[in-house]
C-alpha cells in the first residue's frame, strides 16, 4: 500500500496548474487584419503555427509533470509492509522485544545510561500493548541459553524482567539474537509479528554475513523490524 511520510506536501501538486493558468492567460486570440499582398504566405504561416503550438504543448506538458513529482518527491512516498499496519486494523500481534546488554550499553552521555534508556524504550513497547497482543522480551547474552521465552500477555512479568535486567560484559552479537526472535515468532498464530531491537548500533555486532542468509527468514516469518 502506498503512503507518505509528509502527506501535506501533496498539496504542491496544485501548483502543477500554475503553468497551464500562465498559457491560459497567455494564449490570446489573434487580431484578423485582411492584407492581400501577403496572402499568399498564409498556407505557410499555418504549418509553422502547428509546429510551434506542438512544442508549445510539450513544454507545458514537462512543466506540468517537474511540478507533480517534485511535490510527490517532497511528499517522500513509501510502500506499506502488508503486516505493518496491525495498529490500525486493531489486529492482535506478536513482538519479541530485544535488549542489548552488551558491555557497549554500560556507557553513558548526558542523557544517562544507554542501557537504561534501552529498559525505559522496552517498557513503553510493553505499556503500548493492546489487549490481545503478546510479547516476549530477550537481551542478547539470554540467546546463548536453549531454552527461550514464550510469548505472553503478562505485563507485569514482562516489566519485571525488563526490571532486573543488568548490562554484562560480552561483545555485541545481533545475529544470534535475530535468530532467536524469528524462532520464537514462528510459533505465533497471528498474522501481524514484530521485532524491536533496542540497542547502541555498535558496528561490530551486525554480522554482515548473516544479514544475506537471514533476509528471507526475516522476510517469511516477521511482518515488521523496528
Amino acid at each position: 500500500m502506498l503512503s507518505f511520510l509528509n502527506p501535506i506536501l501533496l498539496l504542491g501538486i496544485l501548483g502543477a496548474s500554475i503553468p497551464i493558468i500562465i498559457h491560459l492567460i497567455n494564449k490570446r486570440k489573434a487580431v484578423s487584419h485582411k492584407f492581400a499582398a501577403i496572402d499568399f504566405l498564409l498556407e505557410t504561416n499555418k504549418r509553422i503555427s502547428i509546429k510551434f503550438k506542438l512544442r508549445h504543448l510539450v513544454l507545458l506538458i514537462l512543466r506540468v509533470c517537474l511540478l507533480v513529482f517534485l511535490a510527490l518527491s517532497l511528499a517522500r512516498p513509501f510502500i506499506k509492509n502488508p503486516g505493518g499496519g496491525a495498529e490500525e486494523k486493531n489486529i492482535p500481534t506478536s513482538n519479541v522485544i530485544i535488549i542489548d546488554d552488551s558491555f557497549s550499553m554500560q556507557y553513558s552521555d548526558r542523557h544517562g545510561s544507554f542501557f537504561l534508556s534501552a529498559k525505559t524504550a522496552a517498557k513503553q513497547i510493553i505499556d503500548a500493548l493492546k489487549k490481545d497482543d503478546k510479547a516476549a522480551v530477550i537481551t542478547l547474552s539470554s540467546t546463548a541459553f536453549q531454552v527461550l521465552p514464550e510469548l505472553e500477555d503478562d505485563k507485569k512479568r514482562l516489566l519485571n524482567f525488563i526490571d532486573q535486567s543488568q548490562p554484562g560484559f560480552t561483545a555485541t552479537h545481533i545475529a544470534p539474537a535475530l535468530d532467536a526472535a524469528v524462532e520464537i515468532l514462528t510459533t505465533a498464530k497471528t498474522s501481524a509479528k514484530r521485532i524491536f531491537l533496542i540497542t547502541d548500533m555498535t558496528r561490530n555486532g551486525w554480522d554482515p554475513h548473516w544479514f544475506k542468509s537471514g533476509h528471507e527468514k526475516l522476510r517469511k516469518h516477521v511482518s515488521r523490524i523496528h
